[in-house]
């Protein structure tokens, strides 16, 4: 097959290769990775590099960011942050994040972007889904499943406390539940994409119960 021929990996991709514990070699350039990497693999993932290459020549648009792989989503993101219109830049904030897995390792990027531009009306259009309308009061009790003992300090919360516990508990048993209360006012994002009824919030904000 022509994807398997025998040929050299491109020297922009072959920088990126590591040896990682227990799987070996891997690729991982932000346009392609490869885990494992194997060089019957080469001409493949010369292909996919070469093409996306070709569709970042074009106009800047938020969608490009999905071209990376996602360890370098928050960080292109953060590139492009001055090309983007408002909207855009919203949108692009709300996808990747609902996209992303370990937040923790981008969150100072994360921090620099949520108030790089303003949490004005449209962000919060776009970043706290209208049924939160439906909770009634002025706070609200969230949950933040977490496996170690960070006091609650994440910015990822939910209002759903079964899928806080799914969270403590998905790696060991010796999970932790945290549970605060968050004024309105005080949100920065309420998504529900995921199904897990997320409460983006400055923990420092948060009340938390001891």
């Amino acid at each position: 097959m022509e994807f398997f021929k025998q040929e050299d990996l491109h020297k922009d991709l072959a920088r990126y290769i590591t040896n990682v514990n227990g799987i070996g070699k891997c690729l991982k350039h932000p346009l392609v990775f490869s885990i494992p990497y194997d060089k019957i693999m080469n001409s493949y993932l010369n292909k996919i590099y070469k093409y996306k290459l070709e569709l970042l020549k074009g106009p800047v648009k938020y969608t490009n960011i999905f071209l990376y792989e996602r360890p370098f989503r928050w960080t292109t993101l953060y590139s492009m942050k001055e090309k983007l219109d408002t909207t855009s830049y919203w949108t692009a904030f709300k996808d990747v994040w609902v996209d992303s897995e370990n937040i923790s390792e981008c969150i100072d990027t994360i921090k620099k972007l949520m108030v790089y531009k303003k949490h004005g009306k449209i962000a919060k259009k776009i970043l706290i889904d209208k049924s939160i309308d439906n909770i009634s009061g002025e706070k609200i009790v969230i949950y933040r499943g977490s496996q170690n003992n960070e006091l609650g300090h994440g910015f990822s919360w939910s209002t759903d406390k079964e899928k806080a516990l799914w969270f403590a508990n998905r790696f060991s048993r010796n999970g932790k539940l945290f549970t605060g209360e968050v004024l309105k006012k005080d949100i920065f994002a309420y998504i529900l994409d995921r199904g897990e009824s997320e409460i983006i919030v400055d923990y420092r904000k948060v009340m938390i119960h001891t």
